[in-house]
């Protein structure tokens, strides 16, 4: 029998060959060699494709700066970790490196589980209904890309899904996924009971597939969220109910599919519905639905020991900043760190910071990272106060590579949340009787401090109520195809004062959607009440604040629902109708809302939106008394949560799931 010590030795050396030999395997009878990357040997690589390894090039052009490595997904099996051609740009050389999405679901898995493999076994859990859990997550799987077939059809060769049996493709694709599920079978039957100690390492090892619009951390914890449905067959409230919930709005989500299109999913690749079709929104409510189970179930078997979990946190920020550093100075790490971590974007290419204030490094977010790091510092600061825990050097050391990154971040809101999240922990923890007053002066210091930043910005509070529908009417229909719209939008608030009068003008009711013309009419009641502020008024001003009002504005020049929308949402992850039904043209590129509150309201509507507050209210309600650390978490995640898309990312999204549960009154009960 092999000892512990021995396997950790063949999975290091089994790890060390999964990077290095895919992208060395060179023809014996092939008669290129690599040469050094200049202006001389572009026709060369041009000429000689798939027949130079990425390895050889890499050694011979070591240390020429001048290079970018790019991902030629659309190579061929044969083509995978060679040169696939050489294209000189503005800047220097652009160098594709074919993958395959076939070899890469295999490879990138294979790689990961056994990474995966190295967090310590414990008990042995076997998993019950093995063929219909295998079958129930095959057919997941299978509806997505059959759901999505147009996002592969786009960077895959040869894809095809037609059943058939000299379809190839398909019969490899579905042994793939059954190779998945029996070495997610095999790793984590030891491996449950300490598996969310290791969630932290989410943020570095990202597990997005090159190619794919998958992140096998979906499929992880849908793995164990049929699991969890499988062994407990409806006899729990929750799960009766939510199944409920789930069918009927499966029917107002399916009736959105009217149409089918190709939604460009950029940096939120991997967990984010790429079309609109019947089967891509069933699989993403579905996903969903037992991703949420999944981590559930693993909660139930885990003892998540504070202290652990914060170790971890911090181990893994110091890395993720490492790697932002690393990636940033050398192009051929650049690359590497992408594709083997599994990056929805490629990190930062240099030291200096975008646009002179955020440098994301190693993360797809700037603001998700930051908000990754306030965590970080919050347990900090609370297993300082509460279990009096030791920093030693290394701790020292991990700790300046999380505030490097933290700070580099910029991320203003999670600098303001983190410091009233440890503001109230001081005041509740050593000055119970102040409860009260802590309460009445914050609500007191708001306001002012509002006033304050917008005094030393120069901005009066008639600009600042007015902003997110001043931003609005910018993006809107209004003045499509004019040089300066900003000058037009401006006259309806200065030289007339009065926004009704757009109203007025033929045909300009149509032209701007129906959350905008809602805004329009709360701002300007028939009725006002003194001392009761206008309520988009207050939203429109604290948008201005934390840098919000245009994201905010570009949301309501677009959100125009119908009214089974309205209540019940798109669906899971589903932005197709949002980005394609309105206002489609006046917003270049992939403008997110930059609030999952919004983004909430756009997948669950108003439904789901209230629903959801009340149950997050009630678990920060329940937990508050006892000092758990969650309850805390958990007012520090709404508020970053609030002003930023990181529910869009797979990390960020089990992170407050996480928090969530282990902040609920069941989770006591475990």
């Amino acid at each position: 029998m092999i000892s512990e010590k021995n396997t950790l030795k063949v999975k290091i050396f089994f790890i060390l060959l999964l990077i290095v030999l895919p992208w060395s395997l060179v023809e014996s009878s092939k008669t290129s060699t690599a040469l050094y990357i200049d202006d001389s040997s572009v026709g060369y690589y041009q000429t000689n494709t798939c027949e130079i390894s990425l390895a050889e090039v890499v050694l011979k052009n070591w240390g020429n700066n001048n290079i970018v490595y790019t991902l030629d997904n659309y190579s061929s099996i044969g083509c995978f970790g060679k040169i696939n051609g050489l294209d000189k740009t503005d800047s220097g050389f652009k160098v594709g490196v074919g993958t395959n999405i076939l070899v890469s679901f295999l490879y990138q898995s294979i790689l990961w589980i056994t990474l995966l493999s190295f967090i310590p076994r414990k008990n042995l859990i076997n998993f019950k209904y093995p063929f219909l859990s295998s079958l129930i997550f095959c057919f997941l799987v299978v509806l997505h890309i059959y759901g999505e077939q147009d996002f592969y059809k786009v960077g895959s060769r040869n894809f095809d899904i037609n059943f058939a049996l000299d379809n190839y493709f398909l019969l490899s694709f579905l042994l793939i996924i059954l190779i998945i599920y029996f070495l997610f079978n095999q790793v984590f039957s030891t491996r449950v009971d300490s598996l969310l100690l290791y969630f932290p390492f989410l943020f570095l090892l990202v597990g997005t597939y090159d190619s794919m619009n998958l992140n096998i951390y979906l499929l992880m914890f849908v793995f164990f969220g049929i699991q969890y449905l499988l062994i407990n067959r409806l006899t729990q409230k929750n799960l009766r109910y939510t199944i409920i919930y789930i069918l009927i709005v499966n029917f107002a989500w399916l009736k959105n599919s009217s149409y089918s299109v190709l939604f460009d999913v950029d940096k939120i690749r991997g967990f984010a519905n790429s079309s609109n079709t019947k089967s891509s929104i069933l699989m993403w409510s579905i996903g969903i639905y037992f991703m949420y189970f999944g981590i559930k179930y693993c909660l139930q078997k885990t003892d998540l020991n504070i202290t652990t979990l914060f170790r971890n946190f911090l181990l893994s920020g110091g890395l993720v900043t490492f790697m932002g550093i690393f990636g940033s100075i050398s192009p051929v790490a650049n690359f590497v760190i992408y594709y083997f971590f599994g990056l929805n974007k490629n990190s930062i290419t240099g030291i200096e910071s975008i646009q002179g204030n955020t440098w994301r490094g190693f993360s797809s977010s700037a603001e998700a990272i930051g908000e990754f790091y306030s965590v970080v510092f919050f347990m900090l600061v609370y297993l300082l106060m509460t279990k009096k825990i030791k920093v030693g050097k290394f701790e020292i050391f991990l700790i300046v590579l999380n505030l490097y990154g933290f700070i580099r971040a910029n991320s203003f809101s999670s600098y303001i949340s983190l410091i009233f999240v440890i503001a109230l922990l001081v005041v509740i923890s050593k000055f119970t009787k102040y409860r009260k007053a802590f309460l009445v002066t914050g609500l007191i210091m708001t306001p002012i401090l509002i006033t304050g930043i917008l005094h030393i910005t120069n901005t009066s509070y008639e600009t600042s109520n007015k902003s997110i529908i001043l931003e609005s009417m910018k993006y809107s229909n209004l003045f499509e195809g004019e040089l300066d719209r900003s000058i037009n939008v401006t006259r309806f608030f200065t030289d007339e004062n009065d926004l009704g009068t757009i109203f007025l003008y033929p045909q300009n009711s149509e032209k701007i959607s129906s959350s905008l013309e809602f805004l329009i009419n709360r701002y300007t009641p028939n009725i006002n009440i003194p001392l009761l502020p206008n309520p988009v008024a207050t939203i429109s001003t604290v948008s201005y604040v934390i840098n919000r009002s245009e994201k905010w504005g570009i949301f309501f020049s677009k959100y125009d629902p119908n009214m089974q929308q309205l209540f019940f949402g798109h669906g899971p992850m589903q932005f197709v109708n949002y980005f394609n039904d309105f206002n489609k043209n006046n917003i270049d590129g992939l403008v997110l809302p930059h609030s999952s509150i919004i983004n909430s309201l756009l997948f669950f509507g108003l439904t789901g939106l209230t629903l959801g507050a009340y149950l997050i209210f009630r678990n920060i309600a329940y937990s508050w008394d006892g000092g758990n650390v969650f309850s805390y978490l958990l007012v520090l995640q709404i508020m970053n949560l609030a002003k930023s898309d990181s529910i869009l990312y797979v990390s960020s999204f089990v992170l407050f799931l996480v928090i969530y549960l282990k902040s609920s009154k069941e989770s006591h009960e475990l």
